[in-house]
């Protein structure tokens, strides 16, 4: 997690906001540093990996300039919890990638805290259990789903199409994918890269649908999301998967990584 505060010089509330950081960080039990930085910037700034706490999924305004919304406690708070879940679901993500259920205090242990809260991490609620209580299942799962993920040479599942994507750059290694078609039962296989991208894809003509953003739900994401995200062979196989869902995306495979690549860098922190 990176926790940045950016200041132009002489800022009347620079003090003020890294009070407000370094206190919702006491309060989470976070230990990392506030990475100050003064210079020709909106005034005070207060960064979450890259994200401005105030202005979350819009663009942090430029030049320096004073501003009018000041970094408050809930936001900062609540910037720092997505960043923790983030890590969370990406750093089980890579634990599972060895094929093996994750417990609690191996997840614990593999982000330096002494227990996990995974209520408010993302898809928190579609987290998959065995009967230990160990995670087999966060984006990437051990138990079957529509889309084998194969990693050095052990066959995995992800709960959607995009996560194929996704997840090869958070766990640092390629992944041979193979699904089907629900339209034509066509196998579509493909490579994914970190580097390279998106090679070896069979058909050519395959697609990715990816759901409307605005339509999930975060307590039923896979319901609401993840489910509707298939591979298709050809273009005109997806006519129905758009009446079905009009807002959608349909996207030629080779096209979709580069477009899902900086999800992928945001998920990896």
């Amino acid at each position: 997690m990176r926790i940045e505060l950016l200041a132009s010089p002489g800022c009347p509330h620079a003090a003020a906001a890294k009070e407000i950081v370094a206190d919702c960080l006491a309060t989470l039990g976070i230990d990392e540093p506030i990475v100050e930085r003064v210079g020709r910037y909106p005034s005070p700034t207060v960064l979450v990996d890259g994200v401005d706490v105030m202005r979350l999924g819009r663009a942090t305004p430029t030049g320096d300039a004073c501003r009018l919304d000041l970094p408050t406690r809930e936001r900062v708070l609540n910037a720092l919890r997505v960043a923790r879940g983030r890590s969370l679901m990406h750093t089980t993500v890579r634990l599972l990638a060895h094929g093996r259920p994750v417990t609690l205090t191996e997840l614990a242990d593999a982000v330096g805290a002494d227990a996990v809260d995974l209520a408010n991490a993302p898809a928190g609620y579609d987290i998959e259990y065995d009967d230990e209580h160990r995670i087999v299942g966060w984006g990437l799962t051990l138990i079957p789903t529509p889309h084998n993920f194969i990693v050095d040479g052990r066959r995995l599942y992800t709960w959607c199409a995009a996560d194929t994507l996704l997840f090869p750059p958070i766990i640092g290694k390629p992944a041979r994918i193979e699904s089907r078609c629900p339209a034509t039962d066509t196998v579509i296989s493909l490579t994914v890269d970190p580097q390279a991208g998106v090679t070896d894809l069979s058909p050519a003509t395959a697609m990715i649908s990816i759901p409307d953003s605005r339509d999930l739900d975060a307590t039923r994401v896979r319901t609401t999301c993840c489910n509707s995200g298939r591979f298709f062979a050809n273009a005109e196989v997806t006519a129905d998967w758009l009446a079905s869902y009009p807002t959608g995306t349909v996207l030629p495979v080779a096209d979709a990584y580069p477009r899902l690549r900086p999800l992928g860098d945001w998920l990896v922190g």
